[in-house]
């Protein structure tokens, strides 16, 4: 999945003129751009009805608590992600091996972006609420999917090897890309984790393609 995409279809959603109808979108795009610049602790009600232009009791009454709120950016996201990226992104490649790749570059180059600091914030919010844990489930199956996708394509193919276990290595790529996230949230300078991502998308090469980089 691309965290670019992501972010720019968010990005625009948020600052389109909306439709009184659509007044629940727009403030569940304020309260997703006020987490990723503030975190979950510092989510405010006063301060997304501020940023939506509309009151506190407007905003109570299309949510009723700041659970639901957030319950709601997560439910964003899930749409977001249950997209594939090919045809979001053109730049996106079409080559199995090539996509997989894509996706650690892609990482690399988007590790602070507004969607991975609002994932990260939802992944620490899940530990204690069983509801956001469902909807962090449904975004990895979304992504666990378009993987599987990618990789069985190579498998068919025999670009990758033919014994690939793909529900495994789906899981690893996205097990490591979020780890190496997770990892440029707390580097003093998340250019140093650059070379990691490099390194693993070398290692998932090597472990997949059918015929070994020389």
């Amino acid at each position: 999945m691309s965290t670019v995409w992501l972010n720019e279809n968010l990005w625009y959603a948020a600052r389109v003129p909306t439709p009184r109808t659509d007044r629940r979108a727009q403030i569940v795009h304020v309260a997703y751009r006020l987490i990723a610049e503030r975190g979950l602790e510092g989510l405010r009600f006063a301060d997304v009805a501020r940023a939506a232009g509309i009151n506190n009791g407007t905003l109570l009454y299309y949510f009723d608590s700041k659970d639901a709120l957030i319950r709601a950016v997560g439910s964003l996201m899930v749409d977001q992600f249950s997209q594939t990226a090919a045809p979001n992104n053109p730049g996106a490649p079409v080559d199995p091996l090539a996509a997989i790749r894509w996706e650690f570059v892609d990482a690399g180059e988007h590790l602070q972006d507004q969607a991975a600091v609002v994932y990260t914030e939802l992944v620490a919010r899940a530990q204690r609420d069983a509801s956001v844990a469902a909807i962090l489930r449904d975004i990895d199956a979304a992504w666990h999917g378009w993987l599987c996708s990618i990789l069985e394509r190579g498998r068919q193919s025999g670009v990758l090897r033919a014994d690939l276990d793909v529900a495994l290595v789906a899981h690893t790529i996205m097990s490591a890309i979020r780890g190496v996230g997770m990892q440029a949230m707390i580097a003093e300078d998340p250019a140093q984790v650059a070379p990691v991502v490099q390194a693993l998308a070398d290692l998932m090469e090597d472990w997949v393609a059918a015929t070994p980089r020389s």
